[in-house]
């Protein structure tokens, strides 16, 4: 269908296709390693296994977290609230938006 709607060749389209999948890809990652991967997250036995950390679960989903930019409005539309990462964590099922 979008190569008879938007009147474009099969390379063409293919080409766009790529553009995009490598764009919103690139965004997805930026916006999950973020929260993820940060020096103020602990990781407290690295490669160990999951069944020997001591701390409570909730108690590791927090350690192994970071929220940023609290209350900022454009941050948390462009990041689909994600920078909430701890409570999106904590509560999976609630959206972050609340």
């Amino acid at each position: 269908v979008p190569l008879f709607v938007f009147n474009v060749s099969f390379p063409e389209f293919c080409l766009l296709a790529l553009v995009i999948d490598l764009a919103s890809g690139y965004y997805l990652a930026f916006n999950f390693q973020v929260s993820h991967v940060s020096t103020e997250c602990d990781y407290p036995l690295g490669e160990q296994a999951a069944s020997d950390i001591e701390d409570e679960w909730a108690v590791s989903q927090v350690r192994t977290s970071l929220d940023y930019h609290h209350n900022n409005k454009l941050v948390a539309f462009f990041c689909g609230a994600l920078n909430y990462q701890i409570e999106h964590h904590l509560f999976p099922s609630v959206s972050q938006y609340h």
